[in-house]
């Protein structure tokens, strides 16, 4: 609920006084122009759906549960957000109602304002993807989970039977900076060679296959400089490549997978030339 906190605040207060719990259920809207977008489906099982989006940020989060009321405050009992369970957050709220606005508060905070509005948008709409990406760099668990840094069209991959996958490590919170030694980048590409559309299966890492699949990555240890390791960076008949992505989900709103191969980097002694292992990959990148 930080995100109620930083953008859903306006001039007006919660002072409109406690209302029935009747009066919460539909759909309801603020936005901050530029900045966020935050609604609410309160439903008459006391079950509730809230949309963050992060306008800023490019992030967009979504909470689900149930709500109650009593003595004009409002408890939401949040038990997934982004899709995962959760357990234990309890948000209590001060609420009221004036005519067709419903005003909403935290503790000590000024209200975010609602209105009403026809439907509850999905995080799909705001066309920001959030990318769970790690694995291991040489028996190293590296966390490239981005969220909005790089924009995915997953229906146009299903068509055209290509998406290239991109996370980005950032340790230090410095941002996608180019001058970063700590930062990491690894992208995966996937093609269906036939032309066909993405599907579920497995992309060996190689030029090409007998069903058309392949997959292919690149890594770069540092941004700080130049070296950028790839999947096929090697002479094959000395140094094989090795690898593969396996794809368990392909559809226009949700990518996941697990991965694991090596990278080479030509730019070294060789054959045999310089190599880094991936292990236990995996992404999962959705707009939910």
């Amino acid at each position: 609920m930080l995100v109620l906190v930083a953008a859903g605040c306006s001039d007006s207060s919660a002072g409109t006084g406690p209302v029935s719990s009747e009066s919460l259920i539909g759909i309801w809207q603020s936005t901050v122009p530029d900045v966020s977008a935050i609604s609410f489906e309160f439903e008459d099982g006391q079950e509730f759906t809230a949309v963050y989006a992060d306008y800023v940020n490019r992030r967009c989060t979504t909470e689900s549960g149930v709500w109650t009321v009593a003595d004009g405050s409002l408890t939401l009992q949040i038990t997934t957000r982004n899709g995962q369970l959760v357990s234990g957050s309890v948000e209590s709220l001060s609420y009221g109602r004036s005519g067709s606005t419903l005003t909403i508060a935290p503790p000590s905070e000024s209200a975010g304002t609602y209105g009403r509005v026809s439907s509850m948008p999905i995080c799909a709409d705001y066309g920001w993807m959030n990318m769970v990406m790690s694995a291991e760099i040489d028996g190293v668990m590296t966390d490239f989970s981005t969220n909005g840094l790089f924009i995915i069209n997953l229906g146009a991959s299903l068509s055209s039977g290509f998406v290239s996958l991109t996370g980005y490590s950032d340790p230090d919170g410095r941002g996608f900076d180019p001058t970063c030694a700590t930062c990491q980048l690894l992208n995966i590409d996937v093609y269906h060679e036939l032309g066909a559309a993405l599907e579920p299966g497995t992309y060996p890492v190689e030029t090409f296959g007998p069903t058309g699949n392949r997959a292919g990555a690149q890594y770069t240890p540092s941004f700080a400089n130049a070296l950028q390791l790839g999947t096929n960076d090697s002479d094959p008949t000395t140094q094989p490549w090795v690898g593969q992505v396996l794809v368990t989900t392909m559809t226009s709103d949700l990518a996941e997978g697990t991965f694991e191969f090596v990278v080479y980097d030509t730019t070294g002694t060789g054959p045999p030339y310089p190599s880094v292992t991936v292990t236990n990959g995996s992404f999962r990148l959705a707009f939910d």
